[in-house]
């Protein structure tokens, strides 16, 4: 009787799962570009995000407007701006999606600063503790070597996908987030740009 129930049981799993009424543990998709996560943010919330990450970006790190708009390229692939994005099966967090041993280091020198990790101002500030302790050359490229058109926007995206976020298939995944930056960023944000000349 109990093999019985069983073999029931195995049935019922099998036709539940063939008509798509419950899920099995799936792989992540290596090629995916979109995070496996719900947005939890509003657009409002989104929009406030992207102006903070962009001043900080021109203000605190004196990237110019391309290089700026490289960055919110990989951004908005990564996390959608939302800082408590959660990626790659939960070891990916945050607005870059830092991922293993540098999604703990994020953890760890946020406290170790007195920031909580989980906003954009930590993961902002870690970022650029990122970049002037374990990518310099990555800072110094884009503060110095992007020049400031959309050809440039286009090769900022590129770079700091490649040698920065460093995904899988980067150079594929580059070639995608240099065209965001160049055919999206780069003129939406021309406006906020002219004003801070």
């Amino acid at each position: 009787m109990k093999a019985f129930f069983t073999l029931a049981l195995c049935a019922l799993l099998a036709l539940a799962l063939s008509l798509g009424l419950c899920e099995t543990d799936q792989t992540p998709d290596e090629t995916a570009e979109t995070p496996e996560y719900v947005f939890m943010l509003t657009d409002a919330e989104v929009e406030a995000n992207k102006y903070q990450i962009y001043e900080f970006l021109t203000k605190e790190l004196g990237f110019n407007h391309a290089s700026a708009c490289g960055v919110m390229a990989n951004i908005d692939v990564e996390s959608r701006f939302d800082p408590a994005a959660v990626g790659d099966y939960g070891t990916s967090y945050g607005l870059c999606q830092w991922h293993n041993k540098r999604y703990d280091r994020l953890i760890e020198w946020a406290g170790e600063n007195g920031l909580d990790y989980t906003t954009v101002e930590a993961q902002l500030l870690y970022m650029k503790y990122e970049l002037d302790n374990n990518f310099a050359y990555v800072f110094k490229r884009m503060a110095n070597d992007i020049v400031n058109t959309s050809r440039g926007a286009y090769s900022a995206g590129n770079y700091w996908c490649i040698n920065y976020q460093r995904p899988k298939d980067k150079v594929k995944r580059g070639d995608a987030r240099g065209e965001l930056a160049r055919q999206k960023y780069f003129p939406d944000f021309i406006p906020i740009f002219n004003e801070e000349q």
